[in-house]
């Protein structure tokens, strides 16, 4: 059961990563005044970063494959 639960919240945090670099793209290219290109390269990989390790954590975690 706690595993579940671990690899729920994981799906979900992968999840809200997808969207969050969906949005920040799409967010710049509709105003980027407010957004410079070092501010948005840290965020690209910065989000990649996260994302690959988060679904390593899950590739680790799950035991169906």
């Amino acid at each position: 059961m706690r595993k579940r639960i671990l690899v729920s919240i994981l799906l979900l945090m992968i999840s809200f990563f997808v969207f969050y670099s969906i949005a920040s793209f799409i967010t710049f290219d509709l105003n980027p005044e407010n957004w410079d290109f070092g501010m948005r390269a840290f965020t690209a990989m910065f989000g990649t970063v996260v994302g690959i390790f988060i679904i390593a954590i899950y590739l680790a975690n799950n035991n169906d494959l």
